[in-house]
């Protein structure tokens, strides 16, 4: 029971067998009512007419208990009287009724074995019992209400008594009793066939239905084990179509994170790698005596080891991010005065570069609920990132002004730009618009990771917007004071 396939299949056979045993009982109980009241009416209906031509023979219904005492129920079992007049004598069924009906020379009928005993009691025009049969005693007088059923015996469109159905003519015969065996038997053999057929059914439609849930198991199988590029063929639109479709998307991703990891992976170390090469090698002279601790030796090793630090605060940085353990001290941040900061800090650094940085903020702009430090340092990665990428007499612009959802501040630059096949994962960790630059600068790849990690923790969005040779566009758009209360 563990197979999703013999489950479907044995659930769809329990339904098949519910239903089955549902008409097979809907069936045997329609018919066996119609039956009983087909049989009734034409038994009642034979008899009627056979005491019709009784009394049209003998003028009476007197005497007619001595040969009407068991009836059929078939259609042609009905006992009728053939004659063309009182001065003929009367047959039933091969018997002669001689024209003197006195009692002495009642006819001795004949029935067919086996007939099943149908009863009708007969009233005369009076409602006296002439017929006496189940609880209606010959003489008694006939009380309508307390019958069955009736109908009246017409003779010439003159009612001369009453047929009055009672108990016992609802008893079926040994031919009724097969008859109906046989249809049940029928109806047996066709619910059995036809729960064969949706075992079958059942079978091939839940192996069709689950093959491609194997497939993906054994796919997914493929990928604990590590051989991540897994996809599986997506054969219909239905909602397993949709679940193949979504595996494949996520084995996509989880090779492109893969590779990804593996690639920061390397720059990191080659990151780390290039300044403790540098630090060693300041060290081992220093300790060997082929160098003197000159002051700007001491500065060069120092500034490595800054740069160290900076790429451990980075990776430290992401795996909070990661861990959305990033701790926040929101408070109400001046936008203007935001962007000031951020331009005085690296203001030397631009007129290094030959770069003019200017700020342009908005007025009346309101508060921004934001930790102001982390704002600085995702600031500071796209002004860092601009001057790296912005030649001389090029200019950076940082903006604020307003927007739908609070504050937009914008970093802006009039540099090379960004390629356009790296534009969509320049916030990928290790992207790179410009690798050989990024390490000549001592960059770790991070800062725009960082950036949006930073912008999310704030229930921000971060975009860029660049033509390759026209600059690039950092837009942040953060909430205000206003708009987070």
């Amino acid at each position: 029971m563990r197979s999703l396939r013999t489950r479907w299949t044995l659930a769809l056979v329990a339904v098949c067998l519910l239903e089955a045993v549902l008409v097979f009982a809907a069936v045997r109980i329609g018919t066996q009512r119609a039956f009983d009241r087909f049989i009734r009416e034409q038994a009642m209906t034979g008899f009627a007419e056979g005491a019709a031509d009784y009394y049209r023979v003998t003028g009476s219904l007197d005497d007619i208990e001595a040969w009407v005492e068991r009836r059929g129920r078939r259609s042609g079992a009905e006992r009728r009287f053939n004659g063309d007049g009182p001065q003929d004598s009367v047959r039933l069924e091969g018997e002669r009724l001689p024209r003197d009906t006195s009692a002495s020379r009642r006819p001795i009928r004949r029935f067919r074995r086996g007939e099943p005993p149908f009863r009708f009691a007969l009233a005369d025009h009076d409602g006296r019992i002439v017929l006496p049969a189940g609880s209606y005693v010959m003489g008694d007088v006939f009380t309508p209400s307390e019958a069955i059923e009736t109908r009246p015996l017409v003779v010439d469109s003159d009612t001369v008594g009453t047929v009055i159905r009672t108990a016992e003519s609802q008893e079926l015969g040994p031919a009724e009793q097969r008859f109906l065996k046989e249809t049940q038997a029928a109806v047996s053999w066709a619910v059995a066939a036809a729960l064969l057929v949706a075992l079958l059914l059942g079978y091939l439609v839940a192996r069709a239905t689950t093959r491609p849930l194997r497939t993906l198991t054994a796919a997914t199988e493929a990928v604990a084990r590590g051989e991540l590029e897994q996809t599986v063929p997506v054969r219909s639109r239905d909602e397993v179509g949709q679940l193949a479709e979504a595996f494949n998307a996520m084995s996509v991703r989880l090779a492109e994170a893969h590779a990804l990891r593996r690639r920061m992976t390397a720059d990191v170390a080659h990151d780390l790698r290039t300044p403790l090469s540098i630090l060693t090698g300041y060290l081992e002279a220093l300790r060997d005596g082929t160098l003197a601790a000159t002051p700007e030796r001491i500065a060069a090793m120092h500034t490595e080891a800054d740069h160290l630090g900076r790429l451990v605060e980075d990776l430290r940085t992401l795996a909070l991010a990661d861990a959305n353990e990033l701790t926040l001290h929101r408070r109400p941040v001046n936008a203007d005065a935001l962007l000031h900061r951020v331009a005085e800090a690296f203001r030397p650094e631009a007129e290094t570069r030959g770069v003019v940085l200017s700020v342009e903020a908005a007025e009346d702009l309101p508060p921004l609920d934001a930790d102001a430090d982390r704002l600085v340092q995702v600031l500071g990665n796209l002004v860092h990132n601009a001057l790296r990428h912005t030649p001389i007499r090029g200019q950076i612009t940082l903006a604020a002004r307003r927007h739908a959802e609070g504050v937009a501040l914008v970093v802006a630059d009039t540099g090379e730009g960004i390629p356009a096949e790296v534009l969509p994962h320049i916030f990928e960790r290790t992207v790179r618009a410009d690798t050989a630059r990024a390490v000549e600068d001592g960059a770790s790849g991070l800062g725009l990771a960082i950036a949006r990690s930073l912008v999310e923790a704030h229930g921000g969005t971060i975009a860029v917007k660049s033509t390759e040779g026209e600059g690039a566009t950092f837009m942040v758009v953060l909430p205000s004071a206003e708009t987070s209360t």
